[in-house]
């Protein structure tokens, strides 16, 4: 939706991508990119916002074209792709267990998900509620990882 200015979010969403850009050389070894792609099912998701994370969807792979040129692949999976049928919790969980963090289980019914017990310094800076998305991120690398090489 637009906001005060008018704009709408994927334009803002443009304008910051734009700032953003770096004028250095690709020094950061990328092989795979992975941005989660959308897709229409049985959630509550409106269509109207589906458009918009598509048009984000969008902006991020010519982002990431423009950032990371020397990125093998860029993949684009829809949640069912990479997720399965797996609750969110349940996978977070064993996210993080497998990394030796530790975990627990908050919110109720489709809204749980889980949360990191013991992070190592360089995720401190991630709140507790960021952790919902942060958890889904990690996720969706290391799957296109093991998809992908």
């Amino acid at each position: 939706g637009a906001n005060r200015s008018g704009e709408q979010s994927q334009v803002r969403m443009a304008r910051l991508l734009d700032y953003s850009i770096g004028d250095g050389p690709d020094v950061c070894q990328v092989g795979t990119i992975a941005i989660e792609g959308q897709q229409i099912d049985r959630r509550k998701a409106r269509p109207a916002d589906l458009f918009t994370l598509a048009h984000t969807t969008g902006m991020a792979a010519m982002w990431c074209l423009r950032e990371f040129p020397s990125a093998k692949r860029i993949v684009i999976p829809t949640p069912k792709e990479w997720k399965g049928g797996v609750a969110k919790h349940a996978m977070q969980g064993r996210l993080y267990r497998d990394l030796g963090w530790g975990s627990s289980v908050v919110g109720t019914g489709d809204g749980r998900y889980a949360r990191p017990l013991h992070v190592p310094p360089e995720f401190k800076h991630i709140t507790p509620g960021q952790w919902k998305h942060a958890g889904d991120a990690i996720l969706l690398a290391r799957w296109a990882s093991e998809q992908h090489g």
